[in-house]
């Protein structure tokens, strides 16, 4: 009987720590976009659309529980950029910072207006 309790404690113990493993940086870590305004806020969403379609379809989606939009430049005045509801009216380059379990930084997504590319640590 002994046994039994202790078993259900080290297995409610290992629940609470998984739990935790995922919550916490769900709920420490903003997306970011609120951080700008204007055509850098529609950019900001944009990005993080771009980064959930370029880590969609593999198990890196298991391991990423929050992703930041950490900055965003414009680079360049010529053309649209983007695609309704995301479209702005000038180019821009955003790095989206991707977390994992208790809040380690996994890696990058680097998102212009033509391309997103993933970098690990």
């Amino acid at each position: 009987m002994r046994r039994i309790s202790v078993a259900l404690v080290v297995l409610a113990l290992l629940l609470v720590i998984a739990a935790s493993a995922i919550m916490l940086p769900k709920v420490s870590i903003t997306s970011g976009v609120e951080q700008y305004s204007g055509e850098e806020r529609t950019f900001a969403a944009y990005a993080l659309k771009q980064t959930d379609l370029l880590v969609g379809g593999s198990i890196e989606p298991l391991m990423i529980v929050a992703r930041h939009v950490d900055e965003i430049q414009r680079t360049g005045d010529q053309g649209s950029c983007g695609y309704e509801p995301f479209l702005v009216n000038h180019q821009y380059q955003a790095t989206v910072k991707l977390y994992t379990f208790f809040g380690q930084e996994y890696g990058f997504v680097s998102v212009d207006c033509s391309d997103a590319h993933i970098r690990r640590n």
